[in-house]
């Protein structure tokens, strides 16, 4: 579903500030892959089904967001990285769980980590992939 989200977004933000011409953003079922949303105040949101693959969510407000899916938000390391149970983004970096799984000393060196640091980065990428995942790796 492809929507205007800088009209969106501003209309929900008459919403939630209680103006009557303001409405309630639903995203349900949304494309926003890649979508720069630092710092919208999405609380209260309908989220549901939205690919939010790669969007960068710093900053944003998602208390009350109805979400059918986890996303958790993180710093691993320098980085800020963005988990769900489909892909892990860290920093410019975005790859599925296998992914990072199998690659995750490879994009460390690649990013100037040390030995200890790339360590203990997959141990907190290991753990998100289990909660997010359920699996043990």
């Amino acid at each position: 579903m492809t929507i205007d989200i800088k009209q969106t977004l501003a209309d929900h933000t008459l919403w939630i500030a209680g103006n009557s011409v303001g409405t309630r953003a639903d995203l349900s079922g949304a494309d926003l892959f890649g979508a720069y949303l630092f710092g919208a105040n999405l609380s209260h949101a309908n989220l549901s089904g939205a690919n939010l693959s790669g969007a960068n969510l710093s900053g944003a407000n998602l208390r009350s967001a109805v979400m059918d899916t986890p996303v958790y938000q993180f710093y691993l390391g320098k980085y800020n990285a963005v988990a769900t149970k489909d892909y892990l983004r860290v920093g410019c970096e975005v790859h599925s769980w296998d992914e990072w799984l199998t690659n995750y000393n490879q994009y460390g060196v690649s990013a100037g980590f040390s030995d200890k640091e790339i360590q203990d980065h997959s141990r907190v990428i290991k753990l998100f992939h289990e909660l997010l995942c359920g699996e043990i790796t």
